[in-house]
């Protein structure tokens, strides 16, 4: 999805935690759909062959470049091999220099990336070329504050994700597109405004 979490970034000094905490959770998903498992977290096919094939190939760049940490292939068992399921993916990678880190994928692949500081985490955020929304997760206020003022993104959520309203403009940066939708920010792309002087 556009703005499906394909990287974290995690400060190093909560990096284990973090990642075991992370397994544990992806472990629950399921291949399938909701109605087939309510209690379970489920996870769906790929939209086609050419977008799983696109998944393969930045999972095996993975696999070169990066620390595979969970899932890297395909569901294979039962009814799901006859169709473009793929496991859920982690890898762990140095830092963010891999293709895996840097480009869109539109799978189930996430990048966990360590930092040292702040300053860094921002860096790393901010070195791409896709823009569209970004989440930032600290008890730090001040923290939070500084980092939202820096973030390149055209959507911001702090100490939340997935949150939307209508009103509020929705749409990217750099790569990620031009214009917003909802609320009367979408209104400019249907107008042209022009400007008149009158002197009586």
């Amino acid at each position: 999805m556009c703005c499906g979490v394909t990287r974290v970034l995690v400060q190093e000094s909560v990096k284990e935690e973090f990642i075991n905490l992370l397994k544990r959770n992806v472990a629950r998903y399921r291949p399938g759909f909701p109605d087939e498992f309510p209690d379970q977290p489920t996870i769906g096919p790929l939209f086609n062959e050419t977008q799983f094939q696109q998944v393969t190939k930045y999972v095996d760049i993975g696999k070169k470049d990066g620390n595979l940490l969970f899932g890297g292939n395909r569901i294979t068992e039962g009814k799901f091999g006859k169709a473009f399921y793929h496991q859920p993916t982690i890898f762990e990678f140095e830092d963010d220099e891999s293709e895996v880190c840097q480009q869109e994928i539109f799978g189930p692949v996430l990048s966990v990336i360590p930092f040292e500081k702040m300053e860094e985490a921002i860096r790393i955020a901010n070195r791409v070329d896709y823009a569209l929304s970004a989440s930032v997760w600290s008890k730090n206020l001040e923290m939070l504050n500084t980092i939202i003022r820096q973030l390149e993104a055209g959507t911001v959520w702090a100490n939340d994700y997935w949150q939307f309203n209508l009103h509020a403009p929705w749409g990217g940066f750099k790569s990620s597109g031009m214009g917003k939708e909802y609320g009367k920010y979408a209104l400019d792309d249907y107008l042209e405004y022009k400007n008149v002087w009158l002197n009586p």
